[in-house]
């Protein structure tokens, strides 16, 4: 729960302040009054446990205008977030200096609670949050009388009350609302009943089943309809999924409302329902919006249970998904059209889309795919495109001769290390890092000192920190005088992680690699923190003595 803002908080302090002498013996109801008043501009649920003391105060003009405001304030909280105000209320409330004969009263008259406020449902409802079981006991029973809906959150999360009485009493007051005009109420609470299923205080299943039968009858569906509108994403899942339940459910529109929904639980949960219980027809009209889907596990769902459900009018739908532009997608395609003997050579599908003059998304993927696909000889086809103008091509180029030929490749993926768009830069050095010694110190040094560009740079300083532990700590040393800031600020940090991990390998360096070490630190050490260039000294003479 959010903390209350800095005006919500200073008039919260001016309720609370000490009462002057004159205060307490002339009274301040007219100020306390303003200040509740002026609180309903700032309807925040953290304001909630400091309202608790003036609702039950002895001034019916006090006890007025905090009811009310309380009321405001409780409708905004949505019914998930009623457990954090209890928490909220037990962590705050009873802390309070104001009115303790309220929060250490052990009983309420039940009387007393009705007349608290213009409508008793606001009051009952938070003293049904309070520390004595009595106390809310008493406010379930005041609860239960109230029935416009409001009043359900507070009942529901009774029912895993740690008491048993109050638990009970709640639960045949919630089962007395089991009826359809509670419908639209029970839906607006389906966050509660989610976290009712998962409790392992008590077992609250055939509870939860009464409600989801009441919210599956053919006369409620305008109600899920609601629901599968709502802003709540878990309303919004379970209104789906009970609309797809109800005996009267038409899947086809449905599945099509789902995988217009922003959630990919809901779209994905779609699909999977879809793929047994829809006919064929009525799925092949779905599948053009499960293969646009954005993600791709739905998109690869979607392509398994059209292959299973349609057959071979399935078949246009897997070619056209070997160009996708998700691996795992692409490799249920390239499956099932291999089983059937559709094709046959896949290598040669994607080597004959490699054309610079296709959309640079479609060749792309085009070289993604003959990157898995094709063989060594199939790099002559790829690198040309390592100049096209779009760097998500020059990306993909370089994953694919990664894949297909690296050896053959590696000083071709190297000199990408200067390309000026920092996301091919950035993927060559990811494909670098585990064959950083093949691409040789000479070559991430002259990066070093002459790339046009910082982030070439950069990645020059990260694949350094890649070689072993004596050849890196020259190069660090090095790129900490760099005139470029960002550079000095990366090789720093990286020198710091190398004097952290010193004693994490023991292998001894060359007498060539301390005289090179000791140059660095020769020329470099202005450019260093004492403390580092003196530890560095100190691991040199230790080299220096050993046998």
């Amino acid at each position: 729960m959010k903390l209350l803002s800095a005006h919500a908080q200073q008039l919260v302090n001016a309720l609370r302040r000490r009462k002057s002498i004159g205060e307490r013996l002339l009274g301040r109801a007219s100020a306390e009054v303003a200040v509740l008043e002026e609180l309903r501009s700032f309807p925040e649920p953290a304001v909630v446990p400091h309202l608790l003391p003036f609702v039950f105060s002895a001034k019916r003009a006090v006890a007025g205008a905090a009811a009310t405001t309380l009321e405001i304030v409780l409708r905004v909280v949505a019914p998930a977030g009623l457990l954090q105000v209890e928490e909220a209320c037990g962590g705050e409330w009873y802390s309070l200096p104001l009115e303790p004969e309220w929060s250490e009263r052990r009983t309420v008259d039940e009387a007393r609670l009705r007349k608290l406020g213009p409508v008793p449902w606001p009051v009952a409802g938070v003293a049904s949050f309070h520390r004595s079981g009595y106390v809310r006991e008493t406010a379930v029973a005041v609860l239960d009388a109230w029935s416009d809906g409001r009043e359900l959150p507070f009942l529901l999360n009774r029912l895993n009350d740690w008491v048993e009485p109050v638990a009970a009493r709640a639960r045949l007051a919630v089962e007395k609302r089991l009826a359809a005009p509670y419908a639209a109420a029970f839906l607006d609470n389906l966050a509660i009943l989610q976290r009712l299923s998962e409790s392992g205080r008590r077992d609250h299943r055939m509870l939860i089943e009464s409600v989801y039968r009441l919210l599956r009858a053919p006369e409620q569906e305008p109600v899920l309809r609601l629901g599968r509108s709502s802003p709540d994403r878990s309303v919004r899942r379970t209104s789906f999924r009970l609309a797809r339940e109800a005996p009267q459910a038409d899947l086809d529109p449905l599945l099509k409302e789902a995988l217009r929904d922003s959630d990919t639980v809901i779209r994905i949960e779609a699909v999977t329902d879809a793929r047994g219980r829809m006919t064929t027809t009525a799925f092949a009209s779905a599948l053009a919006l499960i293969v646009a889907d954005p993600y791709p596990p739905i998109r690869r769902k979607g392509l398994v249970a059209a292959a299973e459900v349609l057959g071979a009018e399935a078949n246009p739908w897997l070619v056209s998904a070997l160009l996708d532009r998700n691996p795992d997608v692409r490799g249920v395609a390239r499956d099932f059209l291999g089983q059937r003997g559709i094709v046959s050579d896949f290598a040669a599908v994607y080597r004959d889309r490699i054309d610079a003059g296709r959309p640079a998304r479609e060749l792309a993927t085009a070289l993604a795919g003959l990157g898995e696909t094709g063989a060594k000889a199939d790099a002559a086809v790829i690198v040309p495109c390592l100049e096209h103008e779009r760097p998500k091509v020059r990306a993909a180029c370089l994953r694919a001769l990664t894949r297909l030929d690296l050896e053959a490749n590696i000083a071709r993926i190297a000199a990408m290390l200067r390309d000026p768009a920092p996301a091919v830069s950035r993927e060559a050095r990811k494909l670098l890092a585990p064959h950083v010694a093949s691409v040789g110190l000479d070559v991430l040094r002259s990066l070093l000192r002459d790339a046009p560009h910082e982030h070439s740079r950069l990645d020059a300083v990260s694949l350094a920190s890649s070689l072993s532990k004596w050849e890196s700590l020259p190069f660090l040393l090095e790129a900490t005088s760099n005139q470029c800031e960002p550079i000095r600020a990366a090789a720093t940090k990286r020198l710091d992680a190398w004097i952290a991990r010193i004693n994490k390998s023991f292998t001894p360096p060359t007498a060539t690699q301390l005289d090179t070490i000791r140059q660095a630190l020769d020329i470099h050490q202005s450019a260093i923190n004492p403390t580092v260039v003196a530890e560095l000294r100190s691991v040199l003479g230790y080299w220096d003595s050993a046998p």
